[in-house]
């Protein structure tokens, strides 16, 4: 089992991993 505070940063990598992930889509990706 994870520490809470293993937990926390590890939910917070992942939030940081998929919010860069959806920024660059929106970013690059054309809008139409």
């Amino acid at each position: 089992m994870l520490e809470p505070w293993e937990r926390a940063l590890f939910s917070a990598f992942l939030f940081a991993i998929i919010s860069t992930a959806l920024y660059s889509a929106f970013v690059f990706l054309p809008h139409h």
